[in-house]
């Protein structure tokens, strides 16, 4: 016995190649360090929302001891903060054998050319003058490998 076939043709879908082509995100594990929690907590959600495991510290002895526990991949780091500056932070975090490879990306409203320079010297791998156009810390975060 025969079945009869279809009178109407099925449309598949057009895929847009735009869809095809992007890129796909890696989630990344994010340690976010700013002394001003709303700044921290409205990055950490910007962060979040983009797909990132995100933790947040506050001054540089957290940063330290959570850098340390968490071992993110990056991390987004002030650099006028209490108790330790982001320097110090830098500093120490390089000194661990766990630290020698994490991004580090100074977030900072320090932006002076000697700023800029003393952060290299200290180990940050890129440099942010606040305030920053949260496009462009997602963007190098995605360009990260």
């Amino acid at each position: 016995m025969l079945l009869p076939l279809p009178t109407t043709t099925l449309k598949i879908p057009r895929v847009d190649a735009e869809i095809i082509a992007a890129p796909v995100r890696i989630a990344r594990k994010i340690l976010g360090v700013d002394d001003n929690k709303d700044a921290a907590l409205t990055l950490g959600l910007l962060l979040e929302l983009s797909g990132h495991e995100v933790s947040l510290a506050h001054d540089g002895e957290q940063a330290i001891i959570a850098a340390n526990e968490i071992r993110p991949d990056i991390v987004l780091l002030d650099i006028g903060l209490p108790k330790l500056n982001g320097y110090a932070v830098a500093e120490a975090i390089r000194r661990e054998s766990w630290g020698e490879q994490m991004i580090l990306i100074a977030l900072t409203g320090w932006g002076h050319e000697d700023d800029k320079r003393r952060a290299r010297d200290v180990g940050f791998n890129h440099h942010f003058t606040k305030a920053v156009n949260p496009d462009e810390v997602d963007a190098l975060i995605a360009a990260q490998v």
